[in-house]
């Protein structure tokens, strides 16, 4: 099962996590004013090559398991190696 063992602070500690703080006002009924908080949204890298190597000299094979922005600069690179 994928995530086994890995803890939250594991995944915040990432070096592959983007982290975005956004600023947020709330206005709730019994306060007067804006409420303000910052909210950090995780981007997390989604790759689209699963596996990617030469079954001779003249044949590789790419797996790609999905589609997106990063899928042809990674087929670029696997064909590239």
């Amino acid at each position: 099962m994928a995530g086994v063992g890995i803890t939250n602070e594991k995944v915040m500690n990432c070096s592959e996590v983007k982290k975005i703080p956004n600023n947020v006002s709330i206005l709730r009924r019994e306060e007067a004013n804006l409420v303000n908080f910052t909210i950090t949204v995780m981007q997390f890298p989604l790759y689209s090559g699963d596996v990617s190597y030469m079954i001779n000299d003249s044949t590789g094979y790419i797996k790609l398991s999905k589609f997106a922005r990063t899928t042809y600069n990674e087929f670029l690179e696997a064909v590239a190696n």
